[in-house]
């Protein structure tokens, strides 16, 4: 399982992704060279901060479907790779 900061991260609008210890996590300046405009800084900004929470959310999906019926293991095979991919190693069977 990831090794994600507990807590919660957070965007400040402007700059900065940090979490619930102040503790910089993404700076969005660089960013600038590949986007178009500022709404679209803030809106990755906003996904890089819900991280934390969509994996535990992921996760939890996957305990859920774990020896359910045939008809969501495939659900469950793509959740399990996302989680891998997140934490860099390769999904397990």
């Amino acid at each position: 399982m990831s090794n994600f900061t507990k807590g919660q991260w957070h965007y400040d609008g402007g700059r900065f992704v940090k979490n619930d210890a102040d503790k910089i996590i993404a700076d969005m300046l660089p960013v600038l060279d590949y986007v178009d405009s500022l709404e679209e800084i803030a809106a990755i900004a906003r996904l890089i901060a819900t991280a934390p929470e969509m994996y535990d959310e992921l996760y939890k999906h996957l305990q859920f479907f774990k020896g359910k019926v045939l008809y969501y293991a495939e659900y469950a095979r793509s959740t399990k790779e996302l989680l891998a991919r997140i934490d860099g190693e390769e999904a397990q069977a």
